[in-house]
C-alpha cells in the first residue's frame, strides 16, 4: 500500500514569516536566515515524509508514514488568480501572521477567507501561527471571531528551543491532518 499523502498549504501576508517557517518544518535549513528577505514567487512546493502514530477503526494504533506536500504561497495578491489550482486536494491548512503588525491581524481573516473558509476544512485541519519576529511575545494574541475556534501558537524562530516548539506544534497538526488524509486514502483504495 503506497503512502498517504497530505497537501498542505501555508498562507499569509507578506512578510509574516511562512517560508522560515517552512523551511524549519521540512528540515530545509538548519538555522533560519535572518539576513535576507526573499519573497516567495507563487508558491513553493517542499515534500518530506514524516511518521505519524494512526487510531485504527478497530482500535489500537500504528504508526504510518505520512508523505506531506507543503505549499509556501506568496502572501503577494498579484498572485490571487493562482488560488484555486492551489486549493485542489488541500487537506490542511497553516495560516501565519506577525501579531506584532496590526496589519497582519486584520489580514488574516481575508486569507481564512480565501482558503480555509472555501475548503471548508475542520478545526483539526488548521492550524494558525501567530509568528514573532523576536521572541514569542508575551501576550495572547487576539483572534477575529471567526478564526477563535482554531489551535494558535506563538511561534519565533530565535532559539533552538522556540524552533523546537513551533515543530512540536506543527507535528501535532501533521498528526490530525494526517488522520484525514488516510481517511482519503483509504476510500480511495476503497473505490479501485
Amino acid at each position: 500500500m503506497a503512502d498517504p499523502k497530505a497537501k498542505i498549504i501555508v498562507v499569509g501576508p507578506v512578510q509574516a514569516g511562512k517560508t522560515r517557517l517552512a523551511n524549519q518544518v521540512a528540515d530545509f535549513e538548519s538555522e533560519p536566515n535572518f539576513e535576507t528577505y526573499s519573497p516567495t514567487a507563487g508558491v513553493r512546493i517542499l515534500e518530506f515524509d514524516r511518521e505519524i502514530s494512526h487510531a485504527g477503526k478497530r482500535g489500537g494504533s500504528r504508526n504510518v508514514n505520512l508523505a506531506v506536500e507543503l505549499w509556501d504561497c506568496s502572501g503577494d495578491q498579484q498572485y490571487e488568480a493562482c488560488w484555486p489550482a492551489i486549493l485542489a486536494n488541500v487537506v490542511g491548512a497553516i495560516l501565519v501572521f506577525n501579531p506584532e503588525n496590526p496589519a497582519h491581524e486584520r489580514e488574516i481573516t481575508r486569507w481564512y477567507s480565501a482558503f480555509v473558509a472555501k475548503l471548508g476544512l475542520g478545526q483539526g485541519q488548521v492550524l494558525l501561527l501567530a509568528h514573532h519576529k523576536e521572541g514569542a511575545g508575551s501576550a495572547r494574541t487576539a483572534l477575529p471571531k471567526a478564526l477563535s475556534k482554531f489551535h494558535i501558537a506563538d511561534t519565533s524562530l530565535d532559539s533552538a528551543h522556540a524552533v523546537s516548539e513551533m515543530k512540536a506544534s506543527v507535528d501535532d497538526f501533521l498528526t490530525k491532518v494526517g488522520a484525514y488524509a488516510l481517511e482519503k486514502h483509504e476510500s480511495e483504495l476503497d473505490n479501485i
